[in-house]
């Protein structure tokens, strides 16, 4: 190949991937379109995107042009390459971003593409893998007669006659004609990319990051960034392990019933429902969607602003079960569930039964395992056959033939509300509802699918009724909750925001009063509130939750706790300030006691998004700093006891403590955290190589590897 039929085809191709850009960010299915969601002109607001389309392909084009001598094959297949990922990475963002509200050139992308998507695999619905299919076949289709269609092209683009250009001058002329195409939004810069960033699915700035986006604010610590996040959060260590031991130690002491010990009989405590149904949005608990339920719950304890313990099964379930925040689900195998034991040793019988068996994937064996019940029954997911199962299994364990039997307690998993979403056909009342769909889906779908759901929901709630027993304490949640769109993503376990980790919650006493709480509950406060309505107190305040019926309104609304992300490391907290519609919704921060990490972030919306105040003046943004920090340490202290960002002392002297701490795992962990200083002084690279006489093998053995590494940055 010739260096100027290498440089023909490039610009042909150059050409045709910006056109394939330029299509997919104006006509991708989500959203408004371009010209709506800016003040510049109709012709302005295309010729911007064109420009953002051209501008990476010319990038790559020109230094390509340029060195075609050396090598004219091998350049002209390393640019085609180069520019066939810049359609295929705007397009896979458009439906990543559509989908879980983050780029695809991301850390958090790739930290679901490695970790989580292979466990998420087995639950795509036959359309979703069909469509995927066809995509990827779609794509390399379109590479093929995109690479075919460049070469004859240039087979047919003659340089020979007088006063035609040759490719290097039309890669200038293309270079020129972006900078026009792109004047009118420049003239108005910081509009534009303030709208840019609102509407970033649009923009393949926001794409390949050259322009941000309306994010959920900052990264999560890494690197060298993290280290006084990770040497705040040993700081923890002791604290949590004394924590633990509580946990693993505290036992029921029975009910004080006119100054005398009691222990009520068997026929005066009340059997027990807990019923949790997979991604059920707070919004549902209506008449119209759950009308079982809703009266039921009208009848009860009516929680109208119920948090989950996460935005995913395994953490809302851990913290139902156990009334603590999900923040201590990664040490879920290091006790045992706090529901079971309190209840065996109140003499109760305990039963689960689910529509799934997947507990496994989600890492809730240590909870959800038979050695906990005394009956136990869950099968693979058949929707609503085995969800129907599992209904008719609690009905005969909680029957009341044998009159002489224990109290028995019944937890009650239903699937069918999860997607792609199962509903009996005399339940569909909400139409128009799809028949099947792919996920992500468009906003022209979101209609459909939206109205598929309710009617799965629906369907459940009928299926329910022979178990909304007025003899029996019944609580109904959900795990967690479900996004339609609503705060810019689908599904659950993607965003820290409102209709995420947010569910509905009831809870009904036979012989109670009714009463709806409109302050701020949690997953936490279900088992303490349920346990003490059955004269069952424990041996130490052991919960993060509190009894709903005891706690004054005022009190609840003063409270502030955490809800978990599955994406893991970050949670957010909720306070008072929750309720107020000119404050965040919430203040998100990076917690972890598996990574021992902890570090304030930033304020957030409903929608999970960076917080933006009203009437924004300058100097909120360290304002708001501030009381996210101030507030985590109050939680702290609340939680356990400490607050290690309070410990004024610098880098060095607390590599110092942790890297002779007592417990093994904080020494290797400070070790390994040591690698991430880019600057090491010699103080630091001593007390790394003392670690190398450790008792410890693994901490010899990663002293040795990590003073190599300082050793030469110090050099």
């Amino acid at each position: 190949m010739l260096p100027i039929e290498s440089q023909k085809r490039l610009i042909i191709y150059a050409l045709l991937a910006a056109l394939a850009t330029f299509l997919i960010a104006t006509f991708y299915p989500v959203g408004r379109p371009a010209d709506e969601t800016t003040q510049l002109s109709f012709a302005s607001a295309y010729a911007w995107i064109a420009a953002q389309s051209l501008a990476p392909a010319i990038v790559v084009l020109i230094p390509l042009q340029l060195v075609t001598r050396l090598s004219p094959r091998l350049t002209c297949r390393v640019g085609m390459a180069l520019l066939a990922l810049l359609p295929i990475t705007i397009f896979l963002d458009a439906i990543g971003f559509h989908w879980t509200g983050e780029r695809l050139l991301s850390a958090t992308t790739a930290h679901i593409a490695w970790s989580l998507l292979p466990g998420l695999i087995p639950f795509a619905s036959f359309s979703t893998i069909a469509m995927t299919a066809c995509a990827i076949l779609t794509v390399l289709v379109l590479l093929w007669f995109s690479a075919w269609l460049s070469k004859y092209l240039a087979d047919r683009w003659s340089t020979d006659h007088p006063g035609e250009l040759s490719p290097l001058k039309i890669g200038w002329v293309l270079l020129a004609g972006t900078v026009l195409l792109g004047l009118p939004a420049m003239k108005h810069r910081t509009r534009t990319i303030a709208e840019m960033q609102d509407y970033s699915t649009r923009h393949p700035f926001c794409v390949l990051r050259v322009i941000g986006y309306r994010s959920v604010g900052m990264m999560i610590p890494t690197g060298e960034s993290a280290v006084m996040s990770h040497l705040y959060g040993f700081g923890l260590s002791t604290a949590v392990q004394h924590r633990l031991d509580e946990l693993k130690q505290v036992r029921i002491q029975l009910a004080v019933i006119d100054d005398k010990t009691e222990r009520p009989s068997q026929e005066d405590r009340s059997d027990v429902l807990i019923i949790i149904m997979e991604s059920l949005q707070a919004s549902l608990l209506n008449e119209d969607v759950m009308p079982n339920s809703h009266k039921l719950a009208s009848e009860g304890l009516m929680l109208t602003q119920h948090f989950t313990g996460g935005n995913a099964s395994n953490l809302g379930i851990f913290s139902l079960l156990n009334g603590l925040e999900a923040t201590w689900f990664p040490y879920a195998d290091q006790f045992e569930p706090l529901a079971n034991r309190f209840f065996h040793q109140a003499d109760y019988e305990l039963g689960f039964f689910g529509g799934t068996n997947d507990w496994h994937s989600f890492g809730m064996e240590p909870f959800i395992n038979p050695k906990w019940y005394d009956r136990f029954k869950i099968e693979p997911v058949a929707w609503l056959e085995s969800d129907q199962r599992a209904i008719d299994h609690v009905q005969e364990f909680l029957g009341r033939g044998n009159k002489s039997r224990k109290p028995r307690v019944a937890v009650l998993y239903l699937y069918s509300s999860h997607g792609p979403f199962a509903s009996l056909p005399e339940e569909e009342v909400f139409q128009p509802a799809a028949e099947s769909y792919v996920t992500p889906f468009s906003d022209a779908m979101r209609m459909p699918v939206w109205n598929k759901y309710r009617n799965a929901v629906r369907s459940l709630d009928k299926m329910l009724l022979p178990l909304l027993d007025r003899t029996r304490i019944t609580a109904i949640v959900g795990d967690h909750g479900e996004a339609f769109l609503e705060d810019g993503t689908i599904g659950h376990g993607t965003r820290l925001s409102q209709i995420q980790n947010m569910t509905p919650g009831m809870i009904y006493f036979p012989g109670g009063k009714a009463k709806r709480i409109t302050e701020r509950t949690s997953h936490a406060d279900i088992l303490p509130t349920i346990l003490d309505s059955i004269g069952i107190k424990t041996s130490s305040p052991v919960f993060e939750g509190v009894n709903i019926n005891s706690t004054e309104p005022a009190l609840l609304a003063q409270r502030r706790f955490a809800s978990c992300s599955y994406m893991g490391g970050s949670l957010i907290l909720t306070g008072p300030w929750t309720e107020k519609p000119d404050r965040p919704f919430a203040y998100r921060c990076a917690y972890s006691i598996k990574d021992w990490q902890i570090a304030p972030l930033n304020p957030v919306d409903t929608k999970g998004l960076q917080w933006i105040p009203p009437n924004e003046k300058s100097g909120n943004e360290s304002r708001d700093s501030e009381t996210i920090g101030d507030e985590l340490g109050d939680w702290l202290i609340r939680r356990l006891g400490v607050n290690p960002m309070d410990d004024e002392r610098d880098e060095l002297e607390l590599f110092a403590q942790y890297l002779t701490a007592p417990d093994h795992t904080i020494r290797l962990a400070a070790v390994n955290l040591a690698e991430n200083v880019s600057r090491p002084s010699d103080e630091l690279i001593n007390l790394v190589s003392d670690r190398t006489a450790d008792s410890q093998k693994e901490i010899r053995d990663a002293a040795r590897k990590v003073v190599i590494q300082l050793q030469r940055r110090a050099r």
